[in-house]
């Protein structure tokens, strides 16, 4: 599976004509994939032989790169398969801003999937939900600027207090069983 770099590198959000909109749309019904990932994350794909096209929708939505699938070696029982092109995007906020500009366009069905997964997207830790609404943590220490800390590339927050007590509490069992190594030059 080999990968190719896009070719379209335009800044979101992007002023989209309704036309284009629902070309989209209905390329996505036809050919496209709304899923939740085992991880819990999100994604629009669209996989298909033309490149033309999928050009076109990278043109329109920018994704990081155009995955490009190269077909197996011919077989005798079936006939030569063609190249593969796969659009996607997985980040939360393209997600949510490409499904509601085509939600109006959408048969049922894709529409079910669609607002499926922007109810999931309202319901991610971090992201949304009830751990986006809590001002304290679990030891009750208030979540303020100057205690939170938020794990970069997840957005998960963390209370500072209880990340040094766990720290000097963790700390002080590897000393006590002899596991920690002191600092060189401190022996």
């Amino acid at each position: 599976m080999a990968k190719m770099q896009s070719q379209a590198e335009m800044t979101w959000p992007h002023d989209w004509a309704d036309l284009d909109i629902a070309w989209f749309a209905g390329l996505f019904e036809g050919e496209g994939c709304a899923e939740i990932a085992k991880n819990g994350g999100t994604r629009l794909t669209i996989r298909m032989t033309d490149r033309d096209v999928i050009d076109r929708v990278n043109v329109l939505f920018p994704c990081k790169n155009i995955q490009v699938v190269n077909p197996k070696p011919v077989q005798p029982h079936y006939n030569q398969p063609k190249t593969h092109y796969a659009w996607r995007i997985s980040k939360p906020e393209r997600v949510r801003l490409v499904i509601n500009l085509m939600l109006p366009y959408l048969g049922e069905r894709r529409r079910a999937k669609c607002l499926e997964l922007l109810a999931h997207l309202g319901t991610r830790p971090g992201t949304g939900g009830p751990n986006r609404l809590k001002t304290h943590c679990a030891q009750g220490h208030e979540y303020t600027p100057a205690n939170t800390y938020i794990r970069p590339g997840t957005s998960h927050r963390h209370c500072r207090i209880c990340m040094l007590e766990w720290s000097t509490e963790y700390r002080a069992r590897r000393r006590l069983t002899g596991l920690e190594r002191p600092f060189p030059g401190m022996e």
